[in-house]
């Protein structure tokens, strides 16, 4: 996007914008990227790039859901789910335990599919369990255990199309915030 120098001036000097933090971000955006329908998070100003992610949270979430990949990844999750006939058998497809897990802060966990698998299964309540044991490192593990109950219901709340609904756009505003922190590191920490 090309905006000439007069221009930029007229707009931030402009007697009806003088002290408008709009246009201020205007002048920002026009320098730095981003406006005009498209969304740019510069590195070289990250209070820019808060700004603008916080304005355009949910069209950018949205947007990323409708990526092919994302898509993808959703149908196959969905799919299984709707096809499982135990949580074992559930747990050990690695597209149920990509959406699940990245969901729920345990992506990078989802490489090692038998210890997910007997995290998830585990009694939340049993101390000794192996989700209260990993949660001295990441409470997500028992977190994710309690929500979804694989111990004592099985299949019957990860079944609940909310459930499925909930966890599938959970998938694509994680994946929304990771883009977030490629262009700006440590943008999506600033958002919460």
């Amino acid at each position: 996007m090309s905006v000439s120098l007069s221009s930029n001036i007229n707009l931030l000097f402009s007697a009806s914008n003088v002290g408008s933090s709009s246009s201020i971000t205007s002048l920002l955006e026009a320098s730095y990227g981003g406006g005009a329908g498209s969304t740019v998070y510069s590195s070289q100003n990250p209070i820019l790039a808060l700004e603008i992610a916080q304005r355009n949270e949910t069209k950018d979430i949205q947007a990323q859901a409708k990526t092919p990949q994302v898509q993808r990844d959703i149908a196959a999750f969905t799919k299984a789910v709707n096809s499982a006939k135990s949580t074992k058998d559930l747990l050990s497809n690695p597209a149920v335990l990509k959406v699940l897990l990245t969901a729920n802060g345990l992506g990078s966990e989802a490489s090692f599919p038998a210890l997910a698998q007997k995290a998830l299964l585990s009694n939340p309540k049993d101390p000794n369990g192996l989700a209260n044991q990993l949660a001295s490192t990441n409470t997500q593990w028992l977190a994710t255990a309690q929500l979804y109950q694989f111990y004592s219901q099985g299949l019957s709340v990860i079944k609940k199309q909310s459930t499925i609904s909930t966890l599938t756009n959970a998938y694509a505003e994680v994946l929304w915030r990771q883009s977030l922190d490629k262009q700006t590191p440590g943008l999506s920490n600033a958002l919460y």
